[in-house]
């Protein structure tokens, strides 16, 4: 795992020196450069307080996965587990969603007009 390299990266797409960093991050600059090196690992709340700096998930910083923040994603922000949703639960989404869709609808027929 070269979380190391994930870390530069955040890094650098913010212009920021290492020791920028790691001040705003109330890290000693050489502890962070370790990270960086992948010759240590941060600790949880460390790594927590990186992802909330890049506003990304751990996993993205681990390279679990390549997505940035999957709560930020359409299916990670309205995902449901429905195994035990009603037939009259299912009924009620499927209103929702029209309703969802007429709104939606007339938000277009405005700005075409």
């Amino acid at each position: 795992m070269d979380y190391g390299k994930r870390l530069k990266s955040l890094r650098d797409s913010r212009n920021l020196s290492q020791q920028e960093l790691a001040d705003r991050l109330q890290l000693n600059r050489s502890t962070y450069a370790r990270y960086e090196l992948n010759q240590t690992q941060p600790d949880l709340d460390t790594l927590k307080k990186i992802a909330d700096f890049y506003d990304v998930s751990v996993d993205y910083i681990m390279e679990r996965t390549d997505v940035r923040n999957p709560e930020k994603q359409p299916e990670g922000r309205f995902f449901f587990n429905l195994d035990d949703a009603t037939e009259e639960d299912l009924e009620d989404l499927e209103d929702m969603f029209e309703i969802l869709k007429r709104r939606k609808q007339k938000r277009e027929n405005k700005h075409s007009e």
